[in-house]
């Protein structure tokens, strides 16, 4: 099973989740598909064997952290609001 969250997908694996983002790389060599420079969409493993709990901890964390420089209740109000949307299934940004 997978369970996906705007560029996040968890999938299931014994009872446990691992978690990856997908994001947007840029090729650094020429290859076969791609030329040097040219952007394409890759997922990177950001962890495993996450508790659903802890995934959703973690989802809301690292969305909370992009950006700048925040004061610790700028940090705590978008941790709350981020984790609310994740319960309320809200995918859009």
């Amino acid at each position: 099973m997978k369970i996906q969250f705007k560029n996040y997908t968890a999938e299931a694996d014994s009872g446990r989740f691992n978690l990856s983002k997908t994001i947007t790389m840029t090729a650094k060599t020429d290859t076969k598909t791609r030329k040097k420079g040219e952007k394409y969409k890759g997922e990177v493993l950001i962890g495993y064997g996450y508790s659903f709990e802890s995934l959703l901890h973690r989802i809301a964390t690292d969305i909370t952290s992009e950006g700048d420089i925040k004061t610790i209740s700028q940090y705590i109000n978008e941790y709350k609001e981020t984790l609310k949307q994740i319960l309320d299934g809200q995918i859009y940004s």
